[in-house]
């Protein structure tokens, strides 16, 4: 983990992480330089908000875009390779760091994290 999970950190399966995320209505998803450990702040910096996020099976992939969005038109992120996701509940939503790599073996992940944000307009 990157660190930005505390100690109520729950560990889910991709499967897992889509019944969670179905349970509510999120309508807001961050993804920020500021959260990825990854991501050298000073050479990258940005913040991306996306309305949608799908859980897709075969191969692992999460797709975060709005609404109206496709993988070939419009913005989206594309994680791949996912394996599994740390999961913490926060006042205003969850924080979700995605675990991607080589299925095998967990020498080689990459971390990402995601905030899954519930606002009332």
């Amino acid at each position: 983990m990157n660190g930005k999970i505390g100690n109520n950190h729950k560990k889910v399966s991709i499967v897992e992480l889509k019944d969670y995320l179905s349970k509510e209505r999120y309508n807001k998803y961050i993804f920020s330089s500021n959260y990825q450990s990854n991501i050298n702040n000073y050479t990258l910096r940005c913040s991306m908000i996306f309305e949608q996020l799908d859980v897709l099976f075969n191969p692992n992939k999460i797709f975060i875009h709005s609404r109206c969005d496709s993988p070939d038109k419009g913005q989206y992120i594309v994680i791949e390779k996912v394996k599994y996701a740390y999961i913490e509940e926060l006042e205003y939503g969850i924080l979700m760091e995605i675990v991607c790599g080589n299925i095998s073996n967990d020498i080689d992940n990459h971390t990402y994290t995601v905030v899954a944000e519930i606002f009332n307009k």
